[in-house]
């Protein structure tokens, strides 16, 4: 699977933005992420084939550009998941 094509799976978006998580909750972070952009901007940017979203590489791109906005806040949410993560490794360790 080649992020490279100009018509990008869900799955393949999630690799693009380094979500982690199930496939599934990879998928349902990035529908949420499309609707919400949707709503937003009041356009849509993805096209159902079945029971697969297809997004437009461009669309993605221009969501990452600094432009946006999105990427701060994508950089932001992993920062506070690090710190969370530290913060939860910090609380065990110190309950062991």
């Amino acid at each position: 699977m080649t992020v490279d094509a100009p018509l990008l799976t869900c799955r393949q978006v999630a690799q693009l933005l380094r979500y982690e998580g199930s496939p599934k909750a990879q998928r349902v972070r990035v529908r949420r992420l499309i609707a919400s952009v949707e709503q937003r901007t009041g356009t849509t940017i993805h096209r159902r084939v079945g029971n697969r979203w297809l997004i437009p590489r461009s669309a993605i791109e221009s969501l990452m550009s600094p432009e946006s906005g999105l990427s701060d806040r994508v950089d932001d949410l992993e920062r506070q998941v690090r710190d969370l993560r530290d913060r939860i490794e910090h609380l065990e360790a110190a309950g062991a």
